[in-house]
């Protein structure tokens, strides 16, 4: 189980900065509605302030319109912290 919830609190990270690239303030609501899961839920994926560390990782990486802009080379996907 321990698998599938590091599988979806990196999801939720993603749509909350796809939703902050778009100039929409993530909020566990928001982010809840779109993984269609209740915030509650959503909370108890992640260690404090772990979402903002999670976000601004992925800052950057997509682009006003939302869209996926890709990785660089320095991205790391596998890092433990």
């Amino acid at each position: 189980m321990l698998g599938e919830e590091i599988r979806l609190s990196r999801k939720s990270s993603l749509i909350g900065e796809q939703l902050k690239a778009t100039g929409v303030e993530p909020t566990f609501r928001k982010i809840g509605r779109a993984m269609n899961v209740s915030p509650s839920t959503e909370l108890r994926w992640f260690e404090p302030e772990e979402v903002e560390r999670e976000v601004d990782f992925w800052a950057g990486h997509f682009d006003e319109d939302g869209s996926f802009k890709g990785l660089t080379g320095k991205d790391n996907l596998l890092r433990t912290n």
